[in-house]
């Protein structure tokens, strides 16, 4: 990648985490204005045409595109979260299902549908969701370095496959597999909770009032299971 580009990202980023307005050499907020401005100058210098390289303008080009996404951008803004199209795509798709569950629980249950706080509702399956990735996260990194503890510690006095060695390699790839999929899952479940702060209930006064005193609500929300299977 063009030095340019790369020094704009280890003045802020020296783990090399993706910020899209430190690649642009921008300070967030920034307006259109500054993004398309910026884009063009250092596009400019890093552009194959002027000697630059492919990565570089690629690098460039993906944060220009991503801040000049309105919904991406407010992701980004509020929660650091780096949304894909395909991952707006499946929040959306999943959002609709829960959705559908949560209205299905709602007119199938006892309680009075203008009483019911559907975005509540979904956040707070969401949030369940999100705090049980973060205990399979844990569990999951616990059981990882204590094979990693393992790792080397049986050999075999003779020629031949060292079959402990085989089954803790694959107990720790399996493990990376898993914390994989649960970093993929918890993305998409932030995301969804983001999109879900948008919207509000409009629910009575009097009722509204007395549910933030009454724990008793809280029987309301239907237990879904998970949101991803």
């Amino acid at each position: 990648m063009s030095a340019l580009v790369q020094s704009h990202a280890a003045k802020a980023l020296p783990d090399g985490e993706w910020d899209p307005y430190v690649i642009l050499g921008l300070v967030a907020p920034a307006t259109v204005k500054q993004v398309r401005d910026a884009y063009r100058r250092l596009a400019k210098a890093v552009h194959g045409d002027a000697g630059g390289d492919d990565a570089a303008f690629l690098a460039l080009k993906e944060a220009h595109d991503f801040l000049l996404d309105p919904v991406s951008r407010e992701l980004w803004d509020r929660q650091k979260i780096r949304a894909t199209n395909e991952m707006r795509r499946q929040s959306t798709e999943t959002l609709k299902a829960l959705c559908e569950l949560v209205v299905h629980n709602i007119i199938n249950g006892n309680q009075p549908p203008e009483y019911a706080d559907i975005p509540k509702m979904v956040r707070t399956e969401l949030r369940k969701q999100l705090e049980e990735l973060a205990r399979i996260e844990n569990q999951t990194k616990r059981e990882k370095r204590q094979l990693q503890l393992l790792e080397g510690r049986v050999r075999r006095k003779n020629s031949g496959e060292n079959l402990v060695a085989v089954v803790i390699g694959r107990r720790i790839a399996a493990a990376d597999e898993r914390l994989l999929k649960v970093a993929d899952e918890t993305l998409l479940g932030r995301v969804m909770l983001a999109e879900m702060d948008s919207y509000q209930a409009d629910i009575p006064d009097a009722y509204a009032r007395s549910a933030r005193t009454d724990t008793s609500s809280r029987s309301f929300y239907p237990n879904l299971g998970s949101i991803w299977s």
